[in-house]
């Protein structure tokens, strides 16, 4: 063998081949996790969006469906096809639906301090996890006499 000859040896190879791979494997795993976090900040903010349509909905006064609703729940149909759960507190209503795939729970309360204004809480959950929750009131008009 000659003592001038320049070169790359089997051993410098191997080495820089494993070192390779482990910091390709590293940044590979990486990929799916901001994939993983993408999906769920798509449907945290898909159900952001839905509570504030059904806040703006609920809390609308062009349709006095709740309105009416609050002023006499026992003849009155449930607002916007709600079905209505039993309530723990017989001050509050519980409404549920299902919408774009979200599980949306309505709870309706009545504000001790005055009687024509009500709290609204909107929760929006999937797979038995709530994802976002709102807050707003309604204002109940009386009647023009």
């Amino acid at each position: 063998m000659l003592k001038d000859e320049k070169g790359i040896t089997l051993v410098e190879i191997l080495a820089s081949i494993t070192l390779l791979s482990i910091i390709l494997v590293s940044i590979i795993t990486f990929f799916p996790q901001v994939g993983m976090n993408n999906k769920h900040n798509e449907e945290k903010i898909q159900a952001i969006n839905l509570a504030k349509k059904i806040l703006a909905v609920w809390t609308d006064d062009e349709d006095n469906e709740v309105s009416t609703f609050i002023k006499d729940p026992d003849s009155m149909p449930v607002p916007y096809g709600y079905e209505i759960i039993v309530p723990d507190d017989p001050g509050d209503f519980y409404f549920t639906k299902v919408l774009e795939g979200f599980s949306v729970e309505v709870k309706l309360s009545k504000d001790s301090a005055e009687s024509r204004l009500h709290a609204v809480t909107i929760q929006i959950g999937q797979s038995g996890k709530i994802i976002t929750e709102t807050y707003g009131y309604i204002t109940v008009r009386e009647a023009e006499e």
